[in-house]
Parts: structure tokens; sequence; C-alpha cells
């Protein structure tokens, strides 16, 4: 458990690096980038078929605005968590250092930026070719849990819950 005085250093670094009016932006920034890559990389197999392409990024587009609304409102959880793993990780020492640097204009700069970096060129081609070699696994992955998933619920039918 870190102490009162790694804590509120921690958050003193949260506060300049993430400034809270620019929060909201920073995290949506990331979720855009992040989605643009996956749309280019893992969506070229629907090129050939513009009405389902048109219906997968509508549903995106529909999933990212909800999504974005609930991303807001666990910002003040992530500021906070990332203040405990700051206090957690790194001693009195590191985080005072941390904190100087933060309050520099680098420092400012770097945190603030450090996550739009996935948009930089570089970051985006090798994220796209890890995404594509990724897509032909994560579909087999699929087609065995839902083939595992039909004969584990013939043979065990789902029991009702409270909630339905």
């Amino acid at each position: 458990m870190p102490g009162p005085l790694a804590l509120d250093t921690a958050r003193e670094i949260i506060r300049f690096g993430f400034p809270e009016d620019k929060r909201v932006a920073m995290f949506s920034s990331v979720v855009d980038a992040l989605t643009t890559q996956m749309r280019s990389s893992m969506m070229g197999e629907l090129n050939n078929d513009p009405g389902a392409k048109a219906i997968v990024d509508r549903k995106i587009d529909e999933f990212l605005v909800t999504g974005k609304v609930v991303l807001t409102r666990h910002i003040p959880g992530f500021m906070d968590a990332y203040a405990h793993a700051y206090a957690r990780e790194f001693s009195q020492a590191e985080l005072t250092e941390i904190l100087a640097f933060v309050k520099t204009p680098a420092g400012t700069h770097f945190l603030s930026r450090n996550s739009a970096l996935i948009s930089d060129p570089a970051f985006v081609t090798e994220n796209q070719a890890y995404m594509r070699d990724l897509q032909p696994l994560i579909q087999q992955m699929q087609k065995d849990l839902m083939g595992d998933l039909i004969g584990y619920f013939a043979k065990h039918p789902p029991k009702p819950t409270k909630s339905s």
C-alpha cells in the first residue's frame, strides 16, 4: 500500500500530465486511432461488399458514441487508478523526479501526447500489420468457441438466472 506522500505526488503527476480539461479528448483520440487502424486492417474482406461494410461501419460508429459516454464516466477512476499504480510502482524519489519532469514544458508535452503516438505513421503501419496477422487467428478462435459452446449447451442447457 503506497504511503500518503507517494499518492499525493502521483496525483500531482496526474494533474499535470493529464490536465482535467483535456482528459476526455486524450482518451477519445486513443479510441479513435485504434478504431481507424482496426477498420483498415480487419475489415478488408468487406471491401468487395459495400452494403455489408456500411452496416459494420454504422454499428461501430453507434457503439463508439455510446462507448465514449461510458469511457468518459470512467476517466476519473482511471486517473485515480494511475495515481495508485504510479505510487506503487515508483519510489518517492522517482515520483519526485517524474513530477519535476512533468512540470516542464517537455514533460507536459510528453505525457499529453504520449498516448496519441499510436497515430504516428510508423506505429499505424506496424499495428495494422499485427492486426492483419491476428485476424485469421481471431476468426478461428471464434469459430472454435462457437462450436464448443454449442456442443456444451446441447449437453448442458443453460439454467434460468434471477435476471432472466
